[in-house]
């Protein structure tokens, strides 16, 4: 992800900084199919056919 920082240079003028920082995403089957269900709830289509398999 990045952030942002504004700071003021000794002549005024605003400068803004941006930095990277580090972050990690997990994804499972059953985040992907949270995202779809909220989708759907929403109002999103394209749901129909997804299908929770045994694990």
């Amino acid at each position: 992800m990045i952030t942002g920082e504004l700071e003021l240079s000794p002549n005024g003028k605003a400068m803004k900084f941006y930095e990277l920082v580090p972050f990690e995403v997990h994804v499972t089957v059953d985040t992907v199919l949270d995202a779809l269900r909220a989708d759907e709830a929403a109002g999103q289509e394209g749901l129909d056919n997804v299908q929770e398999s045994d694990r």
